[in-house]
């Protein structure tokens, strides 16, 4: 083929693509639509997958359509995959960034959701760093928007009846099997229960309300630590929509920032809410930790994690009516025992 023919076939390709492409890595565009848990379709047509990031993870689906559409992104390719794409109909897999904060959206969902949304496909230049993300001990200190996020898609609503009427409670997952913890003030063996999963946002999902499969452990609140552990009946689509907590090993002290949520309002099913605040006093000997965050009776139950999103303790009482915030939480060290002495599994073993 002669040089005047390559040129002509040349200049006809960049009336669409360009003689050698387009590069990934030069995209900048707005997200248009979310396709599943690693896919988004950006305003071009641009099918963009997520390295690293789970087509099927339901918490990643569920964050980017409530917090990446209309928002700017930039990509970037892997090193050893397509560093170009010809038309803006076609698919390519990339890291992406949000314009505006430089913020990495692939490393954020693996951290928000867990080993659960990870996908080694494609994958080559970070995964060794993502593989860390999942080793044991805290990786990074979270944002309050990222800490809200984690507890709400981990927790779910616990809604007790008796013959004197209803009660509502928090209640959080630890492991992707069912296995869950509370207080025992919410949960024991006096009431029918059910259980309302919470997206990311806080919303309940009150159409779908499961059961009480069994109570492992229990501990009676009057005489000891208020805390029960427990497995909720759960089928394998609903399974895969949940997420969990990682079991904190790390101390605390007092000053440390913690988060909780929880129902704002114990008489209203109402979407959860996040309180934030620290660690006042650490009482060993009572098995407490003492905390100033604003909570109420909703977030009986509640999970209680450090500012890595890992549970430190069950938000589980406090005083009417009082400006100081004087509220208490069960030290998850006393009921990591008990789990360790079940042999049961949980995330953080």
């Amino acid at each position: 083929m002669n040089k005047t023919a390559l040129l002509s076939i040349c200049t006809a390709a960049m009336l669409t693509a360009g003689c050698s492409g387009n590069r990934i890595e030069d995209e900048i565009d707005t997200v248009e639509s979310v396709s599943d848990g690693g896919t988004v379709v950006l305003n071009s047509g641009l099918t963009v997958h997520l390295l690293g990031v789970s087509p099927q993870s339901a918490f990643a689906e569920e964050y980017l359509r409530a917090n990446i559409v209309g928002r700017e992104v930039a990509l970037v390719p892997d090193s050893e995959g397509d560093q170009t794409f010809a038309s803006y109909d076609d698919e390519v897999w990339a890291y992406v960034t949000m314009y505006d904060t430089g913020e990495a959206l692939n490393r954020k969902l693996l951290t928000l959701a867990g080993p659960k949304s990870y996908y080694t496909g494609e994958l080559s230049d970070s995964l060794e760093a993502y593989n860390a993300i999942f080793a044991a001990g805290p990786q990074r200190r979270l944002t309050d928007n990222e800490l809200s996020a984690k507890l709400k898609s981990a927790s779910m609503l616990v809604y007790g009846s008796t013959k004197e009427g209803g009660f509502i409670g928090t209640a959080f997952f630890i492991n992707d099997n069912g296995l869950a913890i509370t207080n025992n003030h919410v949960l024991n063996h006096g009431a029918n229960y059910r259980f309302y999963l919470s997206d990311s946002q806080g919303n309940i999902d009150f159409e779908n309300g499961y059961t009480l499969n069994r109570i492992v452990a229990t501990s009676d609140y009057r005489t000891g630590p208020d805390y029960t552990i427990f497995y909720v009946n759960m089928d394998d689509d609903s399974k895969k929509r949940m997420s969990w907590l990682t079991v904190s090993r790390q101390p605390v002290a007092g000053g440390d920032k913690i988060a909780t949520v929880g129902n704002p309002a114990p008489g209203e099913l109402l979407p959860m809410s996040y309180a934030s605040g620290t660690i006042s006093a650490v009482r060993a000997e009572e098995k407490k930790l003492q905390i100033n965050a604003p909570i109420t009776h909703g977030f009986s139950g509640g999970a209680l994690v450090n500012e890595y999103g890992e549970v430190v303790g069950i938000s589980s009482s406090g005083y009417d009516n009082n400006n100081a915030n004087l509220n208490f939480a069960v030290d998850i060290n006393v009921v990591r025992d008990r789990l360790d002495q079940l042999n049961l599994p949980y995330a953080g073993k």
